[in-house]
Formats: C-alpha cells, structure tokens, sequence
C-alpha cells in the first residue's frame, strides 16, 4: 500500500472521508496527486481526465476535486489539480506513481 501523510495506511474509506467524494462513483478521492495540470488552449477536462486519470470516463472525480462551480466555464492557464484515487473493490490506485 502507498504512504500518505508518511505512514502506510490501508483503511482507504478513512482517507476518503477528508475529501470531496462522486456520489456513486467506483473509485475513492483518497488525497492530491501532487500534480497540477494548466488548462491549454482546445483542450477539454474529458481529455485530462483521459491522460491523467487514464479514462475520460474520471472527468467527474476531476470536476468533484476541483469544486468547479460550473465546469465549462475554465479559461486557459487555469490550474486543474489531479486526485490520487482507489478503485472501491480492486484497490488499484491511480494515477500510477
């Protein structure tokens, strides 16, 4: 299991309470990737949900993590914090380290 806050922790639904989470969703928000992604010109949250989180189909996790209040209203150069998350029953983590 991976660190988080320097202690190895496997109680992934703990985590989770700390952080905004996707009603129904079939991963956990369990923290920040450490990576921040600036919105580039044409580009969509579908697409960095889809190189960042691995599936367009994630793009949730991202408008949830970043509380955007109307997400189609995000300008160029604006910054898109990427979530760390756990798949509910497999526990696979991404984005993958």
């Amino acid at each position: 299991y991976k660190y988080y806050y320097d202690q190895y922790v496997t109680d992934y639904e703990e985590i989770a309470k700390y952080f905004p989470q996707v009603p129904n969703g079939d991963y956990l928000i369990i923290g920040d990737a450490g990576k921040v992604h600036h919105m580039q010109v044409g580009e969509t949250l579908y697409r960095i949900a889809g190189k960042e989180l691995g599936s367009q189909d994630h793009v949730r996790y991202l408008i949830v993590f970043n509380d955007f209040e109307d997400p189609n209203i995000i300008h160029t150069g604006d910054p898109i914090r990427i979530p760390k998350m756990v798949h509910k029953v497999t526990k696979e983590i991404i984005p993958q380290q």
